[in-house]
């Protein structure tokens, strides 16, 4: 996994107090500019460098929205069920 074109990390910072992960998920964007990254969050997560969001009820998309701010064709998506 030196540089894999596409990443899925699921609720991977979840164990993280809210300050660490905005830290890694900031670098994680960063590292994954030109990549393809799609992360599973939480409602409370911020949505800051993503540029897509897709919410899910159950295996249904639900709603599919480009985020504010978001003025190309990035490939940083995160994914959010739906309540």
């Amino acid at each position: 996994l030196m540089r894999p074109e596409i990443l899925v990390l699921d609720q991977a910072l979840g164990a993280f107090s809210a300050r660490d992960a905005a830290r890694i998920r900031q670098n994680i964007l960063a590292d994954f500019e030109g990549r393809t990254l799609i992360m599973t969050m939480g409602d409370d997560e911020p949505m800051d460098g993503f540029h897509r969001k897709l919410v899910f009820d159950g295996a249904r998309i639900i709603a599919d929205n480009r985020l504010a701010g978001s003025t190309r064709d990035g490939t940083a998506s995160a994914i959010r069920a739906a309540e």
